[in-house]
């Protein structure tokens, strides 16, 4: 065993003894230090783990953060800031052990710890199959996910030589409208599908020069995955 480890060790244990003598308050008696954004964890995205420093404390340090034992990065704690943070992106399902300790430099009476709070991680967020490349109603990504915003367009063909309104449908019910102008190639809008599931995406234009100026594009039919994160 190494020098510093046996004086971390030790650090811990006087920082219990500490602890047992004078209560720290923390901002609230429901939270687990280090707190995790977010309410569902998936291997390979993005959130921020933190730590109530309590500005009461008085002095500043380095708030190290740990995964089941393994460095994951470092906060500078302010004598008058509440919390400190890092952005954490778990690389594999199951289980993550999550700790913090804070050394202020002011001898083993100032180290605290915060943790371990255990992290339940779920496999990569489920990818669904991308939509047909070259289909319209066209849709701006390769994976679509329930929650999340994207951009549904048609080639609405300049030399077409007339303008209208260009109507959207998911699953036969309207989700917007865009105008074509007689010079433009295409014309889009902003959908977020609420359901996972497969969508049927349609989109017509009545230019108001009878019937024989109607005309249609789809079903592109694509599949909706999950919202994920959640």
């Amino acid at each position: 065993m190494s020098l510093s480890t046996m004086i971390r060790r030790g650090a811990i244990g006087l920082a219990v003894i500490t602890a047992t003598l004078f209560t720290v308050p923390t901002a609230s008696a429901d939270t687990t230090y280090p707190a995790v954004s977010g309410t569902t964890h998936y291997a390979g995205s993005t959130y921020t783990i933190t730590v109530d420093v309590n500005p009461n404390w008085g002095v500043s340090g380095i708030v190290h953060f740990e995964d089941n034992g393994l460095p994951i990065g470092t906060a500078v704690h302010e004598p008058d800031v509440r919390e400190v943070s890092i952005t954490w992106t778990p690389k594999t399902p199951g289980q993550h052990g999550l700790m913090a300790y804070e050394d202020t430099g002011h001898g083993g009476a100032a180290y605290r710890s915060w943790g371990p709070n255990y992290v339940e991680v779920s496999p990569a967020c489920p990818t669904p199959p991308p939509p047909a490349a070259g289909t319209y109603p066209i849709v701006s990504a390769t994976a679509i996910h329930a929650g999340t915003s994207y951009k549904v367009t048609v080639d609405v063909n300049p030399n077409w030589g007339v303008s209208g309104i260009v109507s959207f449908e998911d699953n036969g019910l309207p989700i917007g409208t865009a105008v074509h102008e007689p010079d433009i190639r295409e014309v889009s809008i902003t959908w977020t599908p609420k359901t996972p599931g497969q969508h049927g995406l349609m989109a017509y234009e009545e230019t108001g020069h009878g019937g024989a100026a109607y005309r249609s594009w789809g079903p592109n039919y694509i599949e909706v995955g999950q919202a994920c994160p959640a």
